[in-house]
């Protein structure tokens, strides 16, 4: 542990440069609050081009980050039997 990896601009570069060649709209300058989901903000921010973005980054992000939750799920597993193991 101690190694946290964070990927958080890749998605807000990649969105810079669709807003930037046009294939995804600016942001329409709606005030959204923080408590909307995803999905509806952005629709309600950019279209439904921006909502379906929105979908697509969450889709990556999820099988980005599974195989490294799985990989720590399973030390915790690990763990969990030597302390079990250890107590009987």
């Amino acid at each position: 542990m101690g190694e946290d990896v964070t990927l958080t601009p890749v998605p807000a570069i990649t969105t810079y440069l669709l807003i930037s060649w046009g294939v995804l709209p600016m942001f329409s300058g709606i005030y959204v609050p923080w408590t909307t989901p995803p999905i509806i903000s952005g629709l309600i921010v950019g279209g439904w081009k921006m909502m379906v973005w929105q979908a697509v980054v969450i889709a990556g992000s999820f099988f980005l980050y599974f195989p490294f939750i799985k990989m720590y799920d399973n030390q915790l597993y690990q763990e969990q039997l030597e302390q079990e193991s250890k107590e009987q």
